[in-house]
């Protein structure tokens, strides 16, 4: 029987010219967040089960990849009835990252600032834009309390875009304000989370749709209050509550938001957004959303965890991250954006130390250059090499300087 060479499903291979635009792509966000003093790190693919159906990933746990034990252990466990899984793919890399902040915290800087870029593993329906293996990449402030990790990520971020050619706008929003919107309309502590899920359909289904729901899952009452509550923020010159005796953790809050909008304001399209929720169920603050304008998705965002490094390690550490949806920006950076490389073309005969070392001259004047061999007929090389990664060409002749051509040129006159 045979295979076949497709990738598996919800898989996909990339192309010379697209790795060569998501590795660039990847260099300048790792070079930009390095100017913030953020560091790279690396975790494992996979990690416990235990640790990633902790709770923490929201609906991520429901499409991890289980990774089943091996050997004696999988003949055991079979035998015992026990469960036959031991590992998983990792869904995201923010759990990861507090497992391995409490593994090495000894020897970590306070505040540790880290950057990690690498795959992710969701069972998801393959469709159209999206598969079962994409990239993420993470920045996060691990032992910072103060709202001065907030305003950092959010800086370092915009100036990412920013360098990458995207105009993004910024939503905010606190997972507290969240609670005590659900709490002050009538909703139980123990379904506020069902309430925030309807909340966070507003972006798809509109208001009308999202008062229609509440009123379903609660009461008519239950979903007018919470949506006065709701249009009454979204109206306000700033971030302020919509009702009296507010609590310390209120309070703080709305200070916290306006203060980010006051730092960032005249530099970041910034405001306050009382329908963001965002759904990973680790968030205990500030979250932030990434847009642009003229997309219906986000192209990034993230919060506040303070308590999900404790979880694993017994002692809770502030914790602020977020995520740049690479997957969903690449397609957006221009095409100039990428620096591609000059095809220099020999002879099968030519002295390849001396093609070497006028490759070399050419590439210490700061130009990228690649050695290719002569095949056929030259019109129809140039031609294939113009659809590659190639910016231009020169052709070698010995004792000769190198002379860089554009592609159309010499393929509308091929010699």
């Amino acid at each position: 029987m045979t295979i076949g060479t497709q990738p598996a499903r919800g898989t996909r291979d990339i192309l010379p010219q697209e790795a060569a635009r998501r590795h660039r792509a990847i260099s300048a966000i790792v070079d930009t967040y390095q100017r913030f003093g953020f560091q790279l790190i690396e975790t494992p693919s996979i990690e416990r089960i235990e640790l990633l159906t902790g709770g923490e990933g929201g609906d991520n746990e429901k499409q991890l990849f289980k990774v089943q034990k091996r050997g004696e252990d999988l003949e055991r466990a079979a035998t015992a009835g026990e469960s036959l899984v031991d590992l998983g793919l990792r869904f995201d890399l923010t759990v990861p990252l507090t497992r391995y902040f409490g593994e090495h915290q000894a020897v970590l800087p306070r505040p540790f600032k880290a950057i990690q870029i690498g795959p992710v593993w969701r069972a998801e329906r393959p469709q159209k834009g999206r598969y079962r293996q994409f990239v993420q990449c993470d920045i996060d402030i691990l032992g910072d309390p103060t709202i001065g990790a907030e305003v950092d990520l959010i800086e370092a971020s915009t100036t990412v875009f920013a360098q990458l050619g995207i105009a993004v706008d910024v939503r905010l929003n606190d997972r507290r304000l969240l609670s005590s919107i659900g709490l002050r309309s009538g909703i139980e502590l123990d379904r506020v989370d069902e309430a925030m899920i309807i909340l966070d359909k507003v972006d798809k289904i509109g208001v009308d749709g999202v008062h229609s729901e509440l009123t379903t899952s609660f009461d008519s009452a239950i979903a007018d209050l919470m949506m006065q509550m709701i249009a009454s923020m979204a109206s306000a010159d700033k971030v302020s509550l919509p009702w009296s005796d507010p609590t310390e953790a209120e309070n703080d809050a709305v200070l916290q938001l306006n203060t980010i909008i006051g730092a960032l304001g005249d530099r970041v399209a910034l405001r306050f957004d009382p329908t963001l929720v965002r759904g990973m169920g680790y968030y205990t603050g500030t979250i932030i959303e990434f847009g642009v304008s003229d997309l219906a998705y986000s192209v990034g965002g993230g919060g506040r965890y303070d308590k999900l490094i404790g979880k694993w390690s017994g002692m809770d550490v502030p914790a602020c991250g977020v995520s740049i949806g690479f997957e969903r920006i690449i397609e957006m950076i221009a095409d100039g954006s990428i620096v591609a490389p000059v095809a220099v073309l020999f002879e099968s005969d030519d002295d390849v130390a001396q093609v070497l070392a006028a490759v070399r001259q050419l590439r210490q004047s700061g130009t990228d250059v690649a050695m290719i061999s002569r095949a056929g007929k030259l019109g129809k090389q140039l031609t294939s090499l113009a659809g590659q990664n190639y910016a231009a060409y020169a052709i070698y002749r010995s004792g000769e300087p190198l002379v860089i051509n554009e592609f159309q040129e010499r393929a509308a006159s091929p010699s």
